[in-house]
């Protein structure tokens, strides 16, 4: 890829790529767009359910790590809300619990 467009992947750990396995899914920005590549992988689509439900939690202990971020719980919170509105239910509002110091 030339160097003035340069794409940040994120690289995976030496022991994932020491073990066998099969990437499902993989998600990019481009500019302001979003840019899924994914693989069939599951046979019931429910599993794709408990995979996101996965990622999701990892995505809100991320979010709380930083010093000024919300809590794990407020993090799962506002993303719930935000992929129910993508998905076209109605938005809640934003817990008002404070955030962690």
């Amino acid at each position: 890829m030339p160097e003035e467009f340069p794409y940040h992947a994120i690289q995976l750990p030496k022991d994932v790529l020491e073990t066998e396995g099969t990437e499902i899914l993989r998600a990019g920005l481009i500019g302001d767009e979003l840019t899924v590549s994914a693989h069939r992988a599951f046979k019931d689509p429910a599993e794709w359910g408990e995979a996101l439900a996965k990622i999701v939690q990892h995505l809100a202990v991320l979010y709380s790590a930083e010093d000024d971020g919300p809590t794990e719980q407020e993090a799962l919170a506002e993303i719930e809300s935000a992929f129910a509105a993508g998905l076209g239910a109605r938005r809640a509002t934003k817990p008002s619990a404070p955030r962690k110091r």
